[in-house]
């Protein structure tokens, strides 16, 4: 069943999130992921948010690939290298 990893990032400092990138491309494809969004939201239509928020939508064939990714060397780099630069939330889904 396919897996998505639903990400939505509020950036504080934009100088480590282009490091946090560069730490982790090329990781996705060895994990058979793929974006299937990647944008920043132009207009909250309901609620408050506190700042600009970006949201990227990975799918994944399943859900153990998904988690395969995430608990990755690699990304767990990225993420280290992103703390205090951006706060994150992501989501699993799976169909």
């Amino acid at each position: 069943m396919t897996a998505y990893i639903v990400a939505t990032t509020t950036v504080q400092d934009p100088a480590v999130m282009t490091e946090y990138h560069r730490l982790i491309a090329g990781v996705l494809p060895r994990y058979q992921g793929s974006v299937v969004l990647s944008k920043t939201v132009k207009e909250t239509l309901e609620g408050d948010l506190p700042g600009e928020e970006r949201i990227a939508v990975l799918s994944f064939p399943d859900e153990a690939l998904a988690r395969a990714y995430i608990n990755s060397p690699e990304y767990q780099a990225g993420k280290r290298a992103r703390q205090g630069g951006a706060t994150m939330v992501m989501r699993l889904l799976v169909d």
